[in-house]
């Protein structure tokens, strides 16, 4: 089975969204949860250290090394989740430059349109095994 990081700005209540969303929907659990203010707690490397920033979500694949960013990292989550969900790697047959421009717009309001935690999310307990 496949095994997979999601770095997530922990302050950021879309970001949080997502987890939630996700959590619910990855029944296989093969996504596991990284804040990207505990980043630095995580024994990865630093060229993997250096490619996760603040403004975007990081997926990991692990088991082929392998990062995604910005729209490639919904897309690959989306066909992750499979059934509905998958339909939205659909947006894929547009250039990623331009479903790039698009998650950075919503990036760069996402404090202004959905707010943002002083602290970050804390798992309940039956989450904590996901999360790092």
């Amino acid at each position: 089975m496949k095994s997979y990081i999601l770095f997530f700005d922990g302050h950021c209540n879309l970001c949080n969204y997502l987890v939630n969303f996700i959590i619910k929907r990855d029944k296989q659990q093969q996504i596991k949860f990284c804040p990207i203010q505990q980043v630095h707690l995580h024994s990865l490397s630093n060229s993997l250290v250096s490619n996760i920033s603040g403004d975007s979500v990081v997926l990991y694949d692990q088991n082929e090394k392998k990062i995604f960013q910005k729209s490639e990292a919904v897309f690959e989550i989306a066909d992750i989740l499979g059934g509905v969900w998958k339909s939205i790697s659909i947006g894929r047959i547009l250039p990623r430059k331009i479903n790039d421009l698009f998650y950075d717009c919503i990036a760069k309001n996402r404090f202004k349109i959905f707010g943002q935690k002083q602290e970050c999310r804390i798992p309940s307990s039956e989450e904590r095994g996901r999360f790092l």
